[in-house]
Protein backbone atom coordinates (compact mmCIF):
# COMPACT_ATOMS: atom_id res chain seq x y z
CA UNK A 1 0.00 0.00 0.00
CA UNK A 2 1.20 3.69 -1.01
CA UNK A 3 2.53 5.18 1.73
CA UNK A 4 4.71 8.42 2.53
CA UNK A 5 7.48 7.84 5.55
CA UNK A 6 5.07 5.49 7.40
CA UNK A 7 1.76 7.43 6.55
CA UNK A 8 -1.18 6.24 4.20
CA UNK A 9 -4.60 6.57 4.55
CA UNK A 10 -7.30 4.12 4.59
CA UNK A 11 -11.18 3.79 4.80
CA UNK A 12 -11.52 6.23 2.11
CA UNK A 13 -14.20 7.43 0.61
CA UNK A 14 -15.45 10.48 -1.87
CA UNK A 15 -18.35 12.80 -1.05
CA UNK A 16 -19.57 15.93 -2.75
CA UNK A 17 -19.06 20.02 -1.64
CA UNK A 18 -21.17 22.33 -1.97
CA UNK A 19 -20.93 23.31 -5.64
CA UNK A 20 -20.84 18.86 -6.36
CA UNK A 21 -16.83 19.30 -6.11
CA UNK A 22 -15.00 15.49 -5.53
CA UNK A 23 -13.86 15.16 -2.12
CA UNK A 24 -11.94 12.98 0.17
CA UNK A 25 -11.79 12.03 3.68
CA UNK A 26 -10.04 8.64 5.06
CA UNK A 27 -8.64 7.12 8.38
CA UNK A 28 -4.79 8.54 8.66
CA UNK A 29 -2.73 5.17 9.58
CA UNK A 30 1.29 5.64 11.10
CA UNK A 31 3.52 2.21 10.48
CA UNK A 32 -0.29 0.34 10.76
CA UNK A 33 -1.45 2.09 13.78
CA UNK A 34 -5.05 4.13 12.86
CA UNK A 35 -3.61 7.94 14.46
CA UNK A 36 -6.44 10.65 13.07
CA UNK A 37 -8.82 11.37 10.69
CA UNK A 38 -8.64 13.33 7.38
CA UNK A 39 -11.32 15.17 5.10
CA UNK A 40 -11.24 17.70 2.72
CA UNK A 41 -13.47 20.84 3.22
CA UNK A 42 -17.13 20.83 1.78
CA UNK A 43 -16.82 24.60 1.39
CA UNK A 44 -13.22 25.26 -0.40
CA UNK A 45 -11.39 25.64 3.28
CA UNK A 46 -8.30 23.79 4.69
CA UNK A 47 -8.93 20.24 4.79
CA UNK A 48 -9.83 18.91 8.81
CA UNK A 49 -6.57 16.90 10.26
CA UNK A 50 -7.22 15.48 13.34
CA UNK A 51 -5.12 13.70 15.51
CA UNK A 52 -5.77 11.06 18.39
CA UNK A 53 -3.06 12.71 20.47
CA UNK A 54 -0.85 15.41 20.32
CA UNK A 55 2.38 13.20 20.37
CA UNK A 56 1.14 11.86 16.95
CA UNK A 57 0.55 15.49 15.36
CA UNK A 58 4.02 16.45 16.45
CA UNK A 59 5.21 13.26 14.75
CA UNK A 60 3.31 14.10 11.33
CA UNK A 61 4.53 17.71 11.63
CA UNK A 62 7.81 16.46 12.06
CA UNK A 63 7.53 13.51 9.23
CA UNK A 64 6.24 16.47 6.95
CA UNK A 65 9.39 18.63 7.56
CA UNK A 66 11.26 15.98 6.77
CA UNK A 67 9.62 14.88 3.32
CA UNK A 68 9.75 18.43 1.74
CA UNK A 69 13.38 18.39 2.97
CA UNK A 70 14.53 15.42 1.42
CA UNK A 71 12.28 16.13 -1.64
CA UNK A 72 12.37 19.49 -2.26
CA UNK A 73 10.92 19.67 -5.90
CA UNK A 74 7.53 18.02 -4.41
CA UNK A 75 6.61 21.63 -2.81
CA UNK A 76 3.54 23.05 -4.47
CA UNK A 77 4.83 26.31 -3.47
CA UNK A 78 8.30 26.17 -3.09
CA UNK A 79 8.49 29.37 -0.36
CA UNK A 80 6.18 28.39 2.06
CA UNK A 81 6.46 26.55 4.96
CA UNK A 82 5.94 22.74 4.35
CA UNK A 83 1.85 21.84 5.99
CA UNK A 84 0.40 18.87 6.88
CA UNK A 85 -2.34 19.74 4.46
CA UNK A 86 0.46 19.49 1.78
CA UNK A 87 1.81 16.56 2.64
CA UNK A 88 -1.40 14.61 3.22
CA UNK A 89 -2.30 15.52 -0.49
CA UNK A 90 0.57 14.03 -1.53
CA UNK A 91 0.07 11.11 0.01
CA UNK A 92 -3.62 10.80 -1.58
CA UNK A 93 -2.08 11.21 -4.91
CA UNK A 94 1.27 8.61 -4.50
CA UNK A 95 -2.20 6.37 -3.88
CA UNK A 96 -4.20 7.03 -6.88
CA UNK A 97 -1.31 6.85 -8.43
CA UNK A 98 -0.95 3.04 -7.30
CA UNK A 99 -4.21 2.71 -7.90
CA UNK A 100 -4.20 3.50 -11.32
CA UNK A 101 -0.94 1.14 -11.74
CA UNK A 102 -3.00 -2.32 -10.08
CA UNK A 103 -5.47 -1.60 -12.37
CA UNK A 104 -3.57 -1.27 -15.66
CA UNK A 105 -0.84 -3.93 -14.38
CA UNK A 106 -3.81 -6.55 -14.46
CA UNK A 107 -3.97 -5.59 -18.91
CA UNK A 108 -0.88 -6.05 -19.03
CA UNK A 109 0.40 -2.34 -18.75
CA UNK A 110 3.90 -3.07 -16.88
CA UNK A 111 4.71 0.60 -16.57
CA UNK A 112 3.15 4.20 -15.23
CA UNK A 113 4.71 7.45 -15.32
CA UNK A 114 3.00 10.78 -14.00
CA UNK A 115 4.25 13.79 -15.94
CA UNK A 116 3.51 17.09 -14.19
CA UNK A 117 4.27 21.05 -16.40
CA UNK A 118 1.94 23.92 -14.73
CA UNK A 119 0.39 22.20 -11.82
CA UNK A 120 -1.11 19.77 -14.55
CA UNK A 121 -0.38 16.01 -13.95
CA UNK A 122 -1.00 13.62 -16.32
CA UNK A 123 -0.44 9.59 -16.01
CA UNK A 124 0.86 7.61 -19.28
CA UNK A 125 0.87 3.61 -19.07
CA UNK A 126 2.82 1.50 -20.99
CA UNK A 127 4.27 -1.95 -22.27
CA UNK A 128 7.94 -0.81 -21.88
CA UNK A 129 10.27 1.52 -20.42
CA UNK A 130 11.47 2.44 -23.38
CA UNK A 131 8.05 3.55 -24.80
CA UNK A 132 7.48 5.40 -21.45
CA UNK A 133 10.57 7.41 -22.00
CA UNK A 134 9.88 7.91 -25.71
CA UNK A 135 6.95 9.66 -24.69
CA UNK A 136 8.40 11.71 -21.83
CA UNK A 137 12.04 12.72 -24.29
CA UNK A 138 10.20 15.97 -25.40
CA UNK A 139 8.43 17.24 -22.19
CA UNK A 140 9.84 19.78 -20.37
CA UNK A 141 8.06 19.10 -17.07
CA UNK A 142 8.87 16.39 -14.06
CA UNK A 143 8.55 13.03 -14.58
CA UNK A 144 8.01 10.19 -12.37
CA UNK A 145 8.06 6.12 -13.86
CA UNK A 146 6.64 3.40 -11.58
CA UNK A 147 7.84 -0.03 -12.57
CA UNK A 148 7.19 -2.18 -9.43
CA UNK A 149 4.13 -1.81 -5.63
CA UNK A 150 7.54 -0.94 -4.00
CA UNK A 151 7.52 2.28 -6.03
CA UNK A 152 4.92 3.61 -4.20
CA UNK A 153 6.53 3.23 -0.80
CA UNK A 154 8.40 6.35 -0.07
CA UNK A 155 10.81 5.82 3.41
Amino acid sequence: MAQIKGFTIKNITNFRGHEQELLVQGSIYYKGKKVGFYSDDSWGGEPQIDFDNKEIKAIAKRVCAEYFAEHPDEKLFPHNEPDLEEFFNKVFLLMETERSFKKNLKKGFLILATYTQDYNTIMVHGKTLEGIEDWLKDKTGKAKIYTSLSDFIIK
